[in-house]
C-alpha cells in the first residue's frame, strides 16, 4: 500500500502523542470540576502554573517507544511471537525505576505483570485475568502503551490490531486488550482516512459487538448526537461508566469513554480535541496522548500549531526522555524516534523507505519544526525552526563581552528534569568523540566568534557545572563555518552540548545550525573514589543497579547481577579495563555489548573459573576455564569486543578469546553478583 508522506505522518503522530502527555501531565488524576475551577478550559500548556517542567520522563512515552522495540530485537517483525513481547519488558525494565508506574503488585497492573515475568511466567499468561484478576487486568496501561503499533502498520488496521494484542497481553486482558486494539487500529487508519467519524465507524465494526468497549462507543456517540455539549455527555459517561463503577486505580473503560467523547465532539480539530480531553480530567496525560496521536495524523503537522504553539513552544523543542536499562535513547527527540519507527514500519509493511529516513546524521532538522532538542537557555538567545538549507535551527542572539549567547541540546538526562519516574541515562557524546557542526551566519552586527561547548554533570558539593570549549571560528555575515572538535572534558560525563557565540565588544545577529553529528569514540572512567558520593540510582552517565557505589572504597551488590554500565548500541568496539580486588562475590567481571539486561556478553570470575557468557533471553556459557585469582588480591581484568571476537587478559596476559556474532555492539561496564569489590574502571569505544 502506498502511504503518502509516511515519514512526515509518523513524525506528526509522535508529536501528537508527546504533546498530549506534556499537556495533561501537570494535572493527571484531577476531576473535571477541579480543572474547570482552576483554568476554565485547558487549551494550552499549564506546567508553569503548576511550577513543574514541561519536559519530563513519563510512562506513556517511555512504554510506547520502548515496547515496540520487540519487533526490532526479535528480528521477526510482525511475526514476533507473543512471548517475546514479555522478554522485551525484561530486557528494558529496571525494577522499581524505569518506564512503569511501580505502584505495587496487585494494584499496578504493569508491576503485577512484571512480577509474573520475573518469576518465569511467559506472556501472554503474565497479563491474564486468570492469574491477576479481572479488575487488575483491565486497567488503562494496555491502551497508553499502544500507539506505536499503529504507527508501524499504516493503513493496515488488522495488522495493527494483531501487534497490539500481542503487546497488550503482556500485562492486560479482556476489555483492556480490546481498547488497546481500537487505539492501534485508529492510528493505522488515520494514515489513509482523514475523517475521525469515518475512523470511529470502521473500528467499531472490527471489534466484538458484545464487548463493553463496543457498547461504550455506541453509547457515547449516540449521546453526543443529541446532547450537542460535551459536558452533558461527560455527565452521562460519569453516571454509567465512571470510576465508581469499576475497581482499581485507573480503569480502562471510563478513560476510553471520554476519549471517544473528545474525538466525536472535536472532529478533526487537534486543538479542540486536546481542550476537551484535558478539561474532562481523569487520566489526562494518557488520554490526551492517545487522542493526540490520532488527531495529529488526521490534521498533519500544520494542525499542531493552528491555535496554540504546541509544537513550536520554546520549551518543547521535540525533547523526549526514555529511560530504560539500555541507555541508547535515554535522551532523544521526536524526529529521531519518528525516523526509527518509520524504518521499522517500512520493513514490516513493505513500504519503500522514504529518502529522508536514510540520513544517519545525529541532528539534521529534516522535517518542518524539528529542533532536535535545541533551545535558547539564555535570555539573550532564542531558537526557532528555519526551512532554509532543507531545515535548520535558527538562533537569534545578542552577545556581550562578559555574557556569551548560547543555545543547547541535552546529551544525557542529567540536563533535564526527571519528574517522579527514574531516569537512568548514558550520554550520546563522550570524552574522545569528534563533534562536527555546520553553521551559517545570516545576520551579524559587530564582531563575534562561535564555538561548541560541552557542559558536564556536577559532582555532589561541586559549585556549578564544569564546561569545556572547542576552538572558536570567526563569524561573517552570509558565510558558513564548520566546527570540528575532538571533545576533551577530562573524561567527565557530558550533560548537554552548546553552540556559543562570544564577542569582545558585543554583537547581535542570527546563526543557523544546519547539521550536527558526532562519531562514537568514547572514554569514560568510574572508581569508588569518584562515585562514592552518589546514590546508586543517581550516578550521572551510568546505569547502576548496585546497592552501594563506593562507600568505604567498595562497590557492593546484595542481589544477583548488579551492573554499572555506560555506552550505547552505536558502540561497535567496546572495551573494559578494570583494576579490582574481590572481597566476596558469587561472580564479578566485565560487561560487553550491553543492550539491556537480557542482551549482552559478560566476562566473569566465579569460584576459580573464568566464564564468557552470552545473555540473550537466557544464559549460554561460551567458555569456561580455570584461572588463579586470589581473594582480596589486586589484579587487572581487560576485556574487549571487536568484529565478533571477545578477548580477555588478566594482569596483561592473554587468557581467553571466543567468537560470537549474536550482538553487534553496545555499552560496557562491570557486574557484581552478591558481593563486593574495589574497582577502578575504564571503558572505551574506539
Amino acid at each position: 500500500m502506498d502511504i503518502p508522506d509516511y515519514f512526515e505522518q509518523v513524525y506528526a503522530g509522535v508529536l501528537g502523542k508527546v504533546i498530549g502527555v506534556y499537556m495533561g501531565r501537570p494535572f493527571e488524576g484531577w476531576t473535571r470540576d477541579r480543572i474547570e475551577a482552576r483554568w476554565g478550559v485547558v487549551d494550552h500548556y499549564v506546567h508553569r502554573d503548576q511550577r513543574v517542567p514541561l519536559v519530563v520522563s513519563d510512562d506513556d512515552i517511555s512504554g510506547t517507544f520502548t515496547f515496540v522495540r520487540a519487533l526490532e530485537d526479535s528480528g521477526l517483525g510482525a511475526e514476533t511471537p507473543p512471548g517475546f513481547f514479555g522478554d522485551t519488558w525484561m530486557n528494558y525494565l529496571l525494577e522499581g525505576r524505569t518506564i512503569l508506574w511501580w505502584g505495587g503488585i496487585g494494584y499496578s497492573t504493569e508491576h503485577t505483570a512484571y512480577s509474573r515475568l520475573k518469576s518465569g511466567v511467559r506472556a501472554p499468561l503474565s497479563g491474564s485475568a486468570a492469574l491477576n484478576g479481572k479488575v487488575v487486568s483491565e486497567q488503562i496501561g494496555a491502551q497508553i502503551f499502544i500507539d506505536a503499533f499503529g504507527l508501524v502498520a499504516p493503513g493496515d488496521p488488522v495488522l495493527a490490531m494483531t501487534l497490539a494484542e500481542k503487546a497488550a497481553r503482556v500485562s492486560h486482558d479482556g476489555e483492556a486488550v480490546i481498547g488497546a486494539k481500537v487505539v492501534a487500529a485508529m492510528v493505522s487508519l488515520a494514515f489513509i482516512d482523514k475523517d475521525i467519524h469515518s475512523i470511529l465507524d470502521k473500528v467499531l465494526a472490527m471489534i466484538p459487538q458484545d464487548s463493553l468497549i463496543a457498547q461504550v462507543h455506541r453509547d457515547v456517540r449516540a449521546w453526543a448526537a443529541v446532547d450537542g455539549d460535551w459536558r452533558t455527555t461527560y455527565d452521562r459517561i460519569k453516571d454509567k461508566y465512571g470510576y465508581d463503577k469499576f475497581g482499581g486505580g485507573c480503569h480502562m473503560i471510563p478513560n476510553h469513554a471520554i476519549m471517544v467523547m473528545a474525538w466525536e465532539y472535536a472532529g478533526n480539530d487537534f486543538a479542540k480535541a486536546q481542550e476537551i480531553i484535558n478539561t474532562a480530567g481523569w487520566d489526562t496525560d494518557c488520554n490526551a496522548a492517545n487522542v493526540g496521536t490520532v488527531c495529529a495524523l488526521i490534521g498533519g503537522l500544520p494542525a499542531l500549531d493552528a491555535k496554540y504553539p504546541f509544537h513550536s513552544h520554546p520549551e518543547f523543542a521535540d525533547r523526549i526522555v526514555i529511560p530504560t536499562a539500555d541507555g541508547t535513547e535515554s535522551v532523544t527527540d521526536c524526529l529521531r524516534i519518528a525516523r526509527r519507527i518509520t524504518r521499522l514500519g517500512c520493513r514490516i509493511s513493505g513500504i519503500p523507505l522514504p529518502e529522508k529516513t536514510a540520513s544517519a546524521i545525529w541532528h539534521d532538522f529534516a522535517l518542518p519544526g524539528a529542533l532536535h532538542g535545541w533551545i535558547g537557555r539564555d535570555p539573550n538567545a532564542c531558537v526557532s525552526y528555519s526551512p532554509l538549507d532543507g531545515g535548520s535551527a535558527l538562533m537569534r542572539f545578542e552577545a556581550y563581552p562578559a555574557r556569551p549567547a548560547f543555545c543547547e541540546t541535552p546529551v544525557s538526562a542529567a540536563a533535564l528534569a526527571t519528574g517522579h519516574y527514574g531516569t537512568p541515562s548514558t550520554p550520546s557524546i563522550y570524552h574522545g568523540a569528534t563533534v562536527e557542526a555546520v553553521v551559517a551566519c545570516d545576520e551579524l552586527e559587530g564582531e563575534g566568534e562561535v564555538c561548541l561547548e560541552a557542559v558536564c554533570a556536577t559532582k555532589p558539593g561541586e559549585d556549578g557545572a564544569p564546561s569545556y570549549r572547542s576552538p572558536s571560528v570567526a563569524l561573517a555575515s552570509g558565510k558558513r563555518a564548520t566546527l570540528r572538535w575532538k571533545v576533551e572534558c577530562e573524561r567527565r560525563m557530558i550533560s548537554s552540548l552548546r553552540l556559543v557565540v562570544a564577542s569582545e565588544r558585543g554583537c547581535r545577529g542570527a546563526i543557523r545550525l544546519i547539521s550536527v553529528d558526532h562519531d562514537d569514540a568514547a572514554e569514560a572512567v568510574a572508581s569508588s573514589e569518584t562515585l562514592g558520593a552518589y546514590k546508586p540510582d543517581e550516578v550521572p552517565g551510568w546505569i547502576c543497579t548496585f546497592d552501594n557505589t563506593g562507600k568505604w572504597g567498595r562497590f557492593a551488590c546484595d542481589h544477583d547481577d548488579g551492573v554499572l554500565i555506560t555506552g550505547n548500541r552505536c558502540w561497535r568496539s567496546p572495551s573494559v579495563s578494570c583494576r579490582m580486588s574481590v572481597h566476596s562475590a558469587e561472580r564479578v567481571g566485565a560487561i560487553l555489548c550491553w543492550q539491556g539486561t537480557e542482551r549482552h556478553y559478560s566476562v566473569l570470575l566465579s569460584h576459580g573459573c573464568l566464564l564468557i557468557v552470552k545473555r540473550l533471553y537466557g544464559e549460554e556459557v561460551l567458555l569456561d576455564k580455570p584461572v588463579d585469582v586470589i581473594e582480596d588480591r589486586e589484579f587487572v581484568l581487560d576485556a574487549s569486543f571487536r568484529d565478533g571476537e571477545i578477548t580477555v587478559s588478566l594482569d596483561g596476559k592473554s587468557v581467553a578469546s571466543v567468537r560470537d556474532d549474536a550482538l553487534e555492539g553496545g555499552g560496557a561496564g562491570v557486574l557484581i553478583s552478591r558481593g563486593c569489590a574495589v574497582m577502578d574502571l575504564s571503558v572505551r569505544n574506539c
